[in-house]
């Protein structure tokens, strides 16, 4: 599976659907970028030149061992690269 990612109004969203326009009679043709925020979910829409430059975030996924959970909502966590997880 291809995964599409991108900033659209500085938040970094999972492409779901994309349409184009015509180029109209005074300008360039624009793409429609409809997106899914990556951390909260929420539908991001965006409008973009066809030939703009589109940021892309640079992400890493880490997995990562919760050790603590306070009672002021604090996680501790230790990186699995070091731990070894069952």
């Amino acid at each position: 599976m291809l995964l599409w990612l991108c900033f659209i109004v500085t938040h970094p969203a999972k492409i779901v659907e994309m349409s184009t326009s015509k180029t109209g009679k005074h300008g360039s043709a624009k793409c429609h970028l409809i997106g899914l925020d990556i951390f909260t979910g929420k539908k991001i829409e965006g409008l973009f030149g066809s030939t703009d430059d589109v940021t892309l975030p640079d992400l890493d996924k880490v997995d990562m061992l919760v050790r603590v959970v306070s009672c002021l909502a604090c996680v501790s966590c230790v990186s699995c690269a070091r731990v070894r997880c069952c």
